[in-house]
């Protein structure tokens, strides 16, 4: 006996689908197979839009009670028998994994069998919310998929946030000195309070460690360890010589234990991490308190004070050649607790040396929310960093990200996955961010800002101009 299922709402495509393991391809709307074979319906790609195919089944049970089932056709094959049948193309949603190294092998079920993908890799599904996803062991780090981290958000994307139920390190000397407690986690890096043997406090960065993924990865490549033991004397010196820098104390990167690390020795890891040693400070961060500053009477005189003091220290950088690549709230620190969000008698400090690069090198540090679209693609260049720094004074200024963040990890995604259209999307941000700082003013420490923030990095002023600008909020 046959049975015809009816396609509707169908993509402009060819559909592809498999009765009894059998592949055919049709343009038709209606399928006929015998009852009792098995089927199963390609997922359709329109526009860079994965369209799943849910077959519903009608039915009346004893003769009385209509029944509908919906299925998944593109996931398993679906036995037919007499009933009436139809498919829509339903758009799925794409899983994206946040918190993972990128070849972190991800275990996953749908109540059926369990699937593994890569942490790169891009998962469609109709339903994310019927999966469930597994605990990660990488490198002998265990990582949860923590509920609470679980959104979906306005692209449409299913975000699951991995983070460390347990770091090798708490509670253990690493290098003579003792780790107290995790202060942050950020793409490259654990972030740790630490405690030396003179009982004075210090912050430990020890670096991520991950094999690169299709030549494109978030954490630190061996070519960036190799420049960093390079460039550390220089780093040192730098942070001593300006009282606006957070002091590096010192760092350990052993280049032939990086790379048994990399072949899969996890203890070596555990043993000897690469670090960078720096100096505590007790005020903790911009990112504590930016939110509030919208709200304060002051807010000019503070964000000035701050991109003043930030704009001298990267003047401190830019003449010896280097570029910072990482301005952001977490990266701007005080030597007391701010009360009452009084900076004046403060001493600002940028932080995080460790992301500095020599002018023209390839920059291996990126934030999106305040990194220009430029980093993403070309050489380090000083106006960068004049770039993140205005996107951070926008931030305090207005209480949101300036950055098409969205836009911005499509460029990402378009370099990693090798996408023609790269272009297409950076024009698109420079567009959107174009429109943005029309709508800023032209005059007083908008202005500034709106300076700062210019698309074209040729026609943002420099770090002393940024510094000369904003002084007279100050006096």
């Amino acid at each position: 006996m046959q049975v015809t299922i009816t396609l509707i709402e169908m993509p402009k495509s060819p559909i592809t689908f498999e009765v009894n393991g059998i592949t055919y391809n049709t343009y038709n709307h209606v399928i006929v197979v015998n009852q009792g074979d098995y089927i199963r319906i390609d997922e359709v790609i329109v526009n860079g839009i994965v369209y799943v195919p849910i077959m519903t089944r009608r039915y009346r049970l004893f003769g009385i009670l209509d029944v509908e089932e919906e299925n998944n056709v593109a996931s398993r094959p679906l036995r037919v028998f007499d009933a009436y049948y139809e498919v829509k193309w339903i758009p799925a949603t794409l899983i994206r994994f946040e918190g993972l190294p990128l070849d972190a092998d991800i275990i996953f079920t749908d109540n059926s069998l369990p699937k593994t993908v890569k942490a790169y890799q891009k998962l469609f599904y109709f339903e994310p919310r019927y999966l469930t996803f597994l605990e990660v062991n990488y490198k002998g780090i265990n990582y949860k998929p923590y509920p609470n981290s679980v959104y979906t958000n306005e692209k449409r994307e299913y975000v699951i946030k991995y983070l460390p139920s347990t770091l090798p390190w708490l509670n253990q000397i690493v290098q003579g000195y003792y780790i107290e407690r995790l202060l942050g986690e950020g793409a490259t890096s654990y972030v740790f309070l630490a405690r030396g043997s003179d009982n004075k406090k210090y912050v430990m960065k020890i670096f991520k460690i991950d094999k690169e993924v299709k030549g494109k990865t978030r954490t630190l490549s061996i070519e960036r360890f190799k420049e960093l033991s390079t460039e550390f004397s220089n780093l040192v010196t730098l942070s001593e010589k300006s009282e606006r820098i957070v002091k590096v104390y010192g760092a350990y990167i052993d280049i032939l234990r990086i790379k048994e690390i990399l072949d899969g020795k996890y203890d070596t890891y555990v043993k000897y991490p690469p670090f960078i040693l720096m100096e505590y400070m007790r005020g903790g961060d911009l990112e504590k308190m930016i939110n509030n500053v919208i709200y304060s009477p002051d807010k000019e005189k503070i964000i000035a004070k701050i991109v003043h003091e930030i704009a001298l220290a990267l003047y401190e950088i830019h003449k010896v050649g280097m570029v910072h690549l990482d301005i952001k709230p977490k990266n701007i620190f005080f030597s007391n607790q701010p009360v009452n969000l009084n900076v004046f008698n403060n001493i600002i400090k940028l932080g995080d040396l460790g992301s500095a690069t020599r002018v023209g090198m390839k920059p291996y540090q990126i934030t999106i929310e305040y990194a220009p679209p430029e980093q993403l693609i070309y050489p380090a260049n000083p106006m960068m960093d004049i770039y993140a720094l205005g996107s951070v004074a926008y931030k305090m200024m207005f209480g949101i990200t300036f950055n098409p963040v969205n836009m911005m990890e499509k460029i990402f995604d378009a370099i990693i996955y090798g996408e023609s259209n790269l272009n297409s999307i950076y024009n698109r941000v420079i567009s959107e961010i174009t429109n943005k700082l029309s709508k800023l003013r032209n005059s007083g420490l908008e202005g500034v800002i709106k300076m700062m923030l210019n698309p074209d990095p040729v026609k943002r002023p420099t770090s002393k101009e940024v510094a000369e600008l904003t002084e007279s909020y100050n006096s």
